[in-house]
């Protein structure tokens, strides 16, 4: 159909325009300042300048894909181009943020330089995404982007610790071998070992290397070991090569082994060794896609302190002196590994909780609960962590505890339900008391984030009868027309609604999916279509996705379905 576009923006002679249909050009303000920016901080970064004379934002109404990263014309969803800030969650606009700057990467890294091959593609994406992540913490320092990337690359953690899984890269034969590539191994797990590798080597000695890549190859095909050579050139002795095809060419990763020894002179080390993390011992097919071991660059530091040790571990473990704390393996928390400490340690880093930093504090709570899933740990070693989480404010850290609950809440007996409600009531409400329901002037970035986290907790695992009567009394004010729900805590007072919906409530639902505000409110009352509690008013949605529901959204209402 017809479209329309906004006045072109001079980026530094390159002509920036946000297309779209026809009415919504108060929606393009977001994504043109998104945009103005990544091509700046592109052009510094990789040392190139933009190769092209425009660069066209395309919202299309109907999309497949979230975006394609065409040469001066790139396409798009409208929900992750089109936002009003007004009604818009804090993630929605981040949601945008990120898509816009990982295809404006691509303009050099897939465009500029193309790979051979399609075994190579998963390079394009995962830096792609690895260099939206630096371009999104450079434009706003505040959210924290590297603190919720790790909630992605848990994700990846958590397929990649199947017996099942893949190598990253492997041959390509034929179109199907291309298409399997376009998963979280590719994107999440490639970018994380980007991310490892370049807090290892430095950011400035990382990034030399990558104009090496770029100036060498401009306007030309190559291999992933290109890029390796690139960076080991500049890497002093670091075997790059090497490292990465560790990481690349075998499925899986190490979990890291930390325990607290004495060398000869009685003086404190602490030791680490690796071994291939599984969440179950044995592969119930007898086949495996995990590797033996790893070339594993490691920064460890005391917890609280910016001395860093750097270790590159192979197969035979090596030892780094205490110093004055308790020593965090993987300090600044880059690392696509898992940590298991041993009881010395782990006691000690958990009477200094508070002085690691949020990454850090996450992996520790991350890497518990998984051992626990794979059977290598007591239960209760995780309900000692939880324990010292009163003060904790940052929300990537509770996300962990929110999904462990979610995650019992569904294997669990019927039987076991209400215990669990009353567990997760009892740990959770006075963190929503203590951050409130509305936003206040003063609260920073990530407050929003927790309280979502929250509301959605209590009124689903929880049961909370306050929340969800509370989320109640939002939705049917806002379907009233009386008071729009506070745009962060929208989805979540969905998700409350959902999990306990009757008949009207699904009308109301499904009301506003059909003539939303905007093209996020839409996505936002999809989802919230998936989180039905109601067997049978499921099954009558999932009956939509046969005829009303458009095929570009049905996976994403299934995927809602089985979260």
């Amino acid at each position: 159909g017809p479209l329309e576009a906004t006045a072109p923006v001079d980026v530094d002679g390159v002509a920036l325009r946000v297309v779209h249909a026809p009415g919504k050009s108060p929606l393009t303000g977001t994504a043109v300042e998104v945009a103005t920016h990544a091509l700046r901080f592109y052009t510094e970064y990789f040392g190139q300048p933009y190769p092209g004379a425009k660069v066209d934002l395309v919202a299309v109404p109907d999309f497949a894909s979230g975006a394609m990263e065409n040469l001066g014309c790139v396409t798009f969803r409208e929900a992750i181009l089109l936002a009003d800030p007004e009604r818009s969650a804090r993630v929605e606009i981040q949601r945008i943020a990120e898509v816009v700057e990982h295809e404006l990467a691509h303009m050099w890294f897939g465009d500029l330089v193309t790979m051979r091959w399609w075994n190579g593609i998963w390079l394009n994406e995962a830096f792609a995404t690895f260099m939206a992540l630096c371009c999104q913490d450079d434009f706003r320092p505040d959210w924290q982007v590297f603190a919720s990337f790790a909630r992605s690359r848990s994700v990846a953690l958590g397929v990649d610790g199947l017996h099942s899984t893949r190598s990253v890269e492997y041959p390509v034969r034929q179109p199907d071998d291309a298409a399997a590539m376009f998963d979280v191994l590719t994107y999440e797990k490639g970018a994380s070992v980007l991310w490892m590798v370049e807090q290892y080597l430095g950011r400035e000695r990382f990034r030399a290397g990558v104009r090496r890549y770029l100036a060498t190859h401009a306007f030309g095909n190559t291999e992933t070991h290109d890029l390796w050579d690139a960076i080991e050139a500049e890497a002093g002795d670091v075997p790059i090569r090497d490292l990465m095809e560790s990481w690349i060419f075998q499925g899986g990763y190490p979990i890291l082994s930390a325990s607290t020894v004495l060398d000869e002179d009685g003086a404190e080390l602490v030791e680490i060794a690796q071994s291939p993390f599984a969440y179950l011992p044995e592969s119930p097919s007898g086949e495996s896609a995990i590797g033996s071991d790893w070339i594993v660059p490691v920064l460890a530091a005391p917890a609280g302190e910016d001395d860093i040790r750097r270790v590159v571990l192979g197969t035979d473990p090596v030892r780094i002196p205490s110093g004055t704390g308790p020593l965090v393996v993987n300090a600044g928390g880059s690392g696509f590994f898992r940590v298991h400490y041993d009881t010395p340690l782990r006691t000690a880093l958990l009477a200094t909780f508070e002085s690691m930093s949020p990454l850090e504090r996450y992996d520790l709570v991350s890497d518990t609960w998984a051992t626990c899933l794979a059977g290598s740990a007591r239960l209760g070693s995780f309900a000692d962590v939880v324990a010292r989480l009163g003060t904790e404010q940052d929300p990537h850290v509770w996300s962990v505890v929110v999904g462990a609950l979610g995650l019992i809440d569904q294997v669990a007996p019927d039987s076991a339900r209400a215990a669990i409600a009353t567990y997760a009531r009892e740990l959770l409400s006075p963190q929503l008391a203590r951050v409130g329901w509305g936003a206040t002037l003063d609260e920073d970035a990530q407050t929003p984030l927790l309280r979502a986290a929250l509301i959605s907790a209590l009124g689903t695992v929880g049961q909370d009868p306050e929340v969800v009567a509370r989320c109640r009394a939002l939705f049917r004010s806002e379907i009233d027309g009386q008071t729009a729900v506070d745009p962060d805590i929208a989805a979540a007072v969905l998700a409350v609604v959902a999990h306990s919906a009757g008949r009207p409530d699904l009308d109301a639902i499904l009301g506003r999916y059909r003539h939303p505000h905007d093209p996020i409110d839409e996505v936002r009352h999809l989802y919230a279509l998936g989180r039905l509690g109601d067997e049978g008013l499921a099954e009558e949605v999932l009956e939509l996705t046969l005829t009303e529901i458009r095929s570009q959204n049905a996976p994403y209402l299934l995927g809602s379905m089985l979260a």
